[in-house]
């Protein structure tokens, strides 16, 4: 499991996912917009789930689509974790050049 802050920006949306692995997201203070959606969303989209600073963990399972979150405030920080997914996944994901250290149909380094 590797976990990060996100350095977010009120001004635009930032994609947060590298892979379409499960993620575990929470606000760390303020609030944050969070969208899934292929392409960045426009500042003005009205559709997206807001994460607040004292609400639990966002659990995201396996999608395959990205993440875009937007900071409310300028103080506002998202803390991600992106697990691993095993099986079938995992090797789709290879095969996609999607994981690090692979391309697309080829393991590099190996």
């Amino acid at each position: 499991m590797a976990t990060s802050e996100a350095v977010l920006d009120t001004t635009q949306y930032v994609r947060v996912n590298v892979a379409y692995n499960s993620l575990t997201l929470q606000a760390h203070r303020d609030s944050v917009r969070i969208v899934f959606a292929d392409a960045k969303p426009a500042l003005t989209n009205t559709s997206f789930h807001l994460l607040k600073g004292g609400d639990p963990p966002l659990q995201v399972p396996s999608i395959d689509t990205h993440v875009w979150a937007l900071a409310v405030t300028d103080t506002s920080s998202l803390i991600i974790t992106e697990m691993a997914d095993s099986g079938s996944n995992y090797y789709y994901e290879v095969a996609a050049g999607r994981v690090p250290g692979s391309a697309a149909g080829f393991l590099v380094g190996i």
